[in-house]
C-alpha cells in the first residue's frame, strides 16, 4: 500500500490522504525458506573451487 498526499483543486476543497495499492520492488522482497518458514537475507559465500553461492543468513540454506 502507498500513501498520497492530495492538494486540493477548487476553493472550499479540503486536501485528503490516498492509499492505494502499488507495486514492490524485488529488491525489498525477502526470501522465504519453505523448509523452516521463516524470510531471510542472503549472504554470499565462496566455495572453495572460487564459485559464489547464496544461502539465507538465518537457515544456512544454499539457494543456488
Amino acid at each position: 500500500m502507498r500513501t498520497r498526499h492530495v492538494k486540493p483543486t477548487q476553493e472550499g476543497e479540503t486536501g485528503r490522504i490516498v492509499t492505494e495499492e502499488a507495486s514492490i520492488h524485488a529488491s525489498n522482497v525477502m526470501f522465504y525458506s519453505t523448509a523452516k518458514k521463516v524470510a531471510s537475507r542472503i549472504e554470499l559465500i565462496t566455495e572453495k573451487d572460487g564459485s559464489k553461492k547464496r544461502r539465507l543468513k538465518k537457515t544456512g540454506e544454499v539457494i543456488d
